[in-house]
C-alpha cells in the first residue's frame, strides 16, 4: 500500500493533515490486526505434540496417614492389613551333623584286634622302600615297624629290615574288601595303620593312617634325614 502526501479515502478522499494523521493511524492499526490474525493463525495450524498425561498419584491408605501413637478411627481399622509385609530376617541354615553322625572318609574305631580282624577279612600289600640323600642312595637294615591302635591297646602287625636295595615288600595286613567301594554306603574301603622307620644313622620316620587295600600292594616312600634330629612324623 501506498500513501501520498495527500491522504485519500476512497469515499471522501482527504483534504487537509488532521485527515491525512487520521489515515497513518488507521493504517497502523490495520497492521497490527494483521499481524495478530497471522499469528493466532500459524500457532493454530502449526503441529505441536501433545503434552503427555500426568501419572495419576496413587492415592495414600488411610492407615498410613495415622501414626502409631493416635487412635484409628473405627471405620479404618480394616485397612491396616494392607500393610507393607516388613522384610524378615533370613533363617540361618542348620548346624552341621557332630562328627560322630559321619562315617565317610574315615575309619572306624576299634575296641580290640579281634573285633577289627572280624570287619577287615581281605588282605593288601605295603611295600617300604627307605632312601637318603635325595634318593642318591638306599638305606640298608631300616628297622620297618607297622602298628594299629586299639581301646585295649597297640598290636603290631609286622616287623622287618630293609634289604641292600632299601626296600621291604610283600608286608600283608588286614583290609576291607574291595567290595565296599562299589556300593553306596559311610564307611571307607580300605584300613589304615601306623608305619615307624628307625635306623642308627638317621632320625626316627613316622606315618600315620597309610590306607591299605583290598589286592593292592601300597608304595610307602620313606625319605630319612641324618640322625640327631626329632622324630619326623607324617599325617
Amino acid at each position: 500500500m501506498i500513501v501520498s502526501r495527500r491522504a485519500y479515502d476512497p469515499v471522501k478522499g482527504c483534504d487537509n493533515m488532521e485527515q491525512w494523521e487520521d489515515a497513518i493511524e488507521q493504517y497502523k492499526r490495520e497492521l497490527m490486526r494483521y499481524a495478530k490474525e497471522n499469528g493466532r493463525l500459524y500457532a493454530e495450524t502449526s503441529e505441536q505434540p501433545p503434552a503427555p498425561p500426568e501419572p495419576a498419584q496413587q492415592a495414600e491408605p488411610v492407615w498410613k496417614q495415622y501414626k502409631k501413637n493416635r487412635p484409628m478411627p473405627p471405620e479404618y481399622a480394616g485397612e491396616e492389613t494392607e500393610k507393607e509385609a516388613e522384610p524378615k530376617e533370613e533363617a540361618a541354615p542348620p548346624d552341621p551333623p557332630e562328627t560322630d553322625e559321619l562315617t565317610e572318609g574315615r575309619e572306624a574305631e576299634y575296641a580290640s584286634f579281634e573285633e577289627f580282624a572280624k570287619a577287615n577279612p581281605a588282605r593288601g600289600l605295603l611295600r617300604i622302600q627307605a632312601f637318603a640323600a635325595r634318593q642318591a642312595f638306599p638305606v640298608v637294615n631300616a628297622k620297618i615297624e607297622v602298628e594299629k591302635d586299639f581301646a585295649d591297646g597297640t598290636h603290631s602287625f609286622a616287623e622287618a629290615y630293609t634289604d641292600i636295595n632299601g626296600v621291604v615288600e610283600n608286608i600283608a595286613l588286614p583290609t576291607k574288601d574291595k567290595s565296599l567301594s562299589q556300593s553306596p554306603g559311610g564307611v571307607i574301603p580300605y584300613a589304615t595303620y601306623t608305619v615307624r622307620v628307625t635306623h642308627p644313622h638317621f632320625a626316627p620316620t613316622e606315618f600315620c593312617r597309610v590306607p591299605i587295600f583290598d589286592g593292592i600292594e601300597s608304595l610307602q616312600p620313606v625319605a630319612m634325614v641324618q640322625a640327631g634330629q626329632k622324630t619326623v612324623t607324617v599325617e
